[in-house]
């Protein structure tokens, strides 16, 4: 019954299976080197190689990488699931290409505080997001504890809308 009610709880939140087989390879590379390192403390100081000392902190520095960005990944859409986020308006400010790839970066506003997010654009894999022209307004999707934590939608404001409540909408007017 338990890891049915674990199955559930996963589905919910929308953790996929790679971002579980992360978390699990980095903990079992934590695990591994937390059991390991001592041997090789235990090693005489003469004795010891360069290897005897980086492979330990490539493994620790690899497991912690795989665990936090799995966590963050799971954490971002955890934070913007629809019953929980706000939407508000975004303005494209500038258009430029990064390592090659053409780019947007748009501005919003959450309780009068601005941020800024760039987003490349284009045909990026498999998907094709056209890059809106400059001063274009869109709608965004954020999350209230943390405002920086943002989706775009691909629905254009229109001109009628001016005013924008300072928390934004619950949903999309």
């Amino acid at each position: 019954m338990m890891s049915v009610e674990l199955w559930h709880f996963v589905r919910a939140h929308g953790v996929t299976a790679g971002e579980v087989a992360a978390a699990i390879l980095g903990v079992l590379l934590l695990a591994l080197e937390g059991w390991l390192v001592p041997t090789v403390w235990r090693k005489p100081a003469d004795r010891r190689t360069y290897g005897d000392v980086l492979g330990p902190v490539l493994a620790i520095a690899i497991g912690l990488f795989l665990v936090v960005a799995s966590w963050r990944l799971v954490h971002k859409r955890y934070l913007l699931r629809p019953e929980a986020g706000r939407y508000t308006v975004a303005t494209v400010v500038e258009q430029d290409s990064w390592r090659g790839n053409p780019r947007f970066t748009y501005v919003y506003y959450v309780a009068g505080q601005r941020h800024q997010t760039a987003q490349e654009c284009g045909t990026i894999a498999g998907q094709d997001l056209p890059c809106p022209p400059l001063h274009a307004r869109f709608y965004v999707h954020f999350a209230p504890e943390s405002p920086t934590a943002v989706e775009m939608t691909r629905r254009s404001v229109p001109d009628s809308i001016r005013i924008i409540p300072p928390l934004g909408w619950a949903k999309l007017p």
